[in-house]
């Protein structure tokens, strides 16, 4: 039991990242998007959501983005197939104008797929999309 409770301990100390991000603003405008999986060009409402956003992030600019999961219609992404989510998040938005993280989870669709690439995709291609883990806790420190 104890070698079990000691497992169960590292894997929750592996989980939790911190990272030191200075805040120089009184508030925090964020950006929050669930079933977001298609490519911008496949789906006509899909290019005015995007559209919008970027319209409102010029005018008042987020400084973090939240998805909510289902980030790959309609099977999650294919093992290393780096251009799935590629199409749908980078593309979308581009890191020259959206230069924060979105903190990405998984949803139903992508467990349909292979979740490891997501997190690889994190680490390999983009690291705005910041899933690090399946599981993850995401702080900001206070200067």
């Amino acid at each position: 039991m104890k070698f079990f409770d000691f497992i169960l301990l590292f894997l929750m100390i592996k989980t939790y990242i911190n990272i030191r991000v200075n805040v120089s603003f009184d508030y925090l405008n964020v950006i929050v998007l669930g079933d977001f999986g298609l490519p911008e060009d496949s789906l006509g409402i899909k290019m005015d959501v995007v559209k919008s956003i970027k319209k409102k992030h010029k005018k008042n600019p987020f400084n973090l983005g939240l998805m909510l999961g289902d980030n790959v219609y309609p099977h999650g992404v294919r093992t290393e197939d780096h251009n799935m989510l590629f199409q749908r998040f980078t593309h979308s938005f581009p890191s020259k104008a959206f230069k924060f993280r979105f903190l990405a989870v998984l949803g139903n669709h992508d467990y349909e797929g292979d979740p490891k690439s997501q997190i690889q995709y994190h680490f390999e291609v983009d690291q705005r999309f910041y899933m690090p883990y399946r599981y993850y806790f995401y702080g900001i420190v206070p200067n």
